[in-house]
């Protein structure tokens, strides 16, 4: 288990990779991970992939009962989850009021808590310092760190219990970007409204049903699967045409997307490589049916059931024993249907309604019953 001041310094370095013009990472005992990550940046014209299905039967659809887990998300040391009850369960550090119980404390280790004060979510999104939600009607709700006004300038700074969000209604669904860089949420009607410092949205280019926010980029999503980031430091603008934009995830830096045929490209500063990539880049993933990323990995579900993931694997976050960035097969895990946002750890969902994750966060415990790395049932 990682110690605090140890999670603190990965914050400082994901701030500096935010930041940085060019960068070259290290980890945690100031070693170099400048590992280049085989990428082909030329995307169009792809061959579609002949897809596998899992060779014990095709994939069911999960159980939807109100213990069933909808969505998961953690960053640095604080992770939720999201149940079909409409119910936020966490764990992970109580610092900045991120337990929503009118404590502002620290450390409060392992301990597992259904969020007071808030039912009916429909989303949510937790940072390093805030949480927010979206209730059914449409309003959304923050807790945590409010210092600088950066989630509303008429509430307090330190927001220790849910609060509802002034001038916001008819949210569908909230953004708030690794480490809280700039709030977003996804409106009815399509329409995107962001707030507070940071890189400007995109101009209205159609009825948006999904929206980014990180601290190089915000990207919305538009029907007919199109997408459009704008990327910080005079990056310009990304431009996903028709297609090209089922689905988009973030990482501290950098933006991956699959396509309707199922294959993954990203840009922006694709860990654990050191240079940018400016555009979208083939990773080599085919078949994937659903991506999520961590601050400096991503993971693909694919077709036939398994899991690929690629990048950093400091905390076991790709499988045990990893070393090589490019994507590859994480063992012990079968029969997914989605792979969910993390940070320091993995988190994917079977076709039987269980949670499996791997990794050192605060999603597993920062604990590793099987080994680290090694995936394992969580009930949450």
């Amino acid at each position: 288990m990682r110690s605090m001041g140890q999670r603190i310094a990965w914050v400082g370095l994901a701030a500096a990779v935010g930041c940085a013009s060019s960068v070259s990472l290290v980890d945690q005992d100031g070693a170099s991970v400048d590992a280049a990550l085989p990428i082909d940046t030329t995307v169009a014209d792809r061959e579609p992939a002949t897809c596998p299905l899992p060779v014990d039967g095709p994939l069911r659809t999960p159980p939807t009962g109100a213990g069933a887990v909808v969505e998961v998300d953690e960053d640095i040391a604080f992770g939720c989850v999201l149940r079909r009850d409409g119910r936020i369960r966490c764990r992970g550090s109580g610092i900045h009021g991120l337990f929503a119980d009118g404590l502002d404390e620290g450390s409060r280790g392992n301990r597992m808590v259904t969020l007071p004060g808030l039912d009916d979510v429909r989303s949510f999104d937790v940072s390093a310092f805030v949480g927010c939600a979206v209730r059914g009607d449409g309003s959304v709700w923050c807790w945590g760190d409010n210092t600088g006004g950066r989630v509303h300038p008429d509430l307090p700074r330190r927001m220790l219990l849910p609060t509802r969000v002034p001038g916001i209604d008819g949210a569908r669904r909230v953004a708030n970007g690794v480490l809280w860089m700039r709030p977003c949420v996804l409106l009815d009607g399509g329409r995107v409204h962001c707030w507070g410092a940071g890189v400007l949205p995109p101009e209205d280019e159609g009825r948006a049903i999904d929206v980014l926010s990180l601290a190089t980029h915000v990207c919305i999503r538009y029907e007919g699967d199109r997408a459009r980031c704008n990327v910080g430091g005079d990056g310009g603008v990304v431009t996903l045409g028709e297609g090209a934009a089922t689905q988009l995830s973030a990482g501290t830096s950098f933006v991956c997307a699959t396509d309707r045929a199922g294959s993954v490209s990203c840009w922006g500063y694709v860990p654990p490589n050191s240079r940018p990539v400016p555009t979208p880049a083939d990773v080599g993933v085919r078949c994937a049916t659903s991506i999520a990323s961590g601050a400096f990995h991503t993971c693909a579900s694919l077709t036939d059931g398994t899991v690929t993931c690629w990048g950093d694997n400091r905390y076991g976050q790709r499988g045990p024993g990893v070393t090589d960035p490019a994507p590859s097969r994480v063992p012990g895990i079968d029969r997914v249907v989605r792979v969910f946002r993390t940070a320091s750890s993995s988190c994917a969902l079977r076709d039987d309604g269980s949670l499996w994750c791997w990794g050192d966060g605060p999603i597993t415990g920062y604990s590793h019953p099987a080994g680290l790395g090694v995936p394992f049932r969580v009930e949450w």
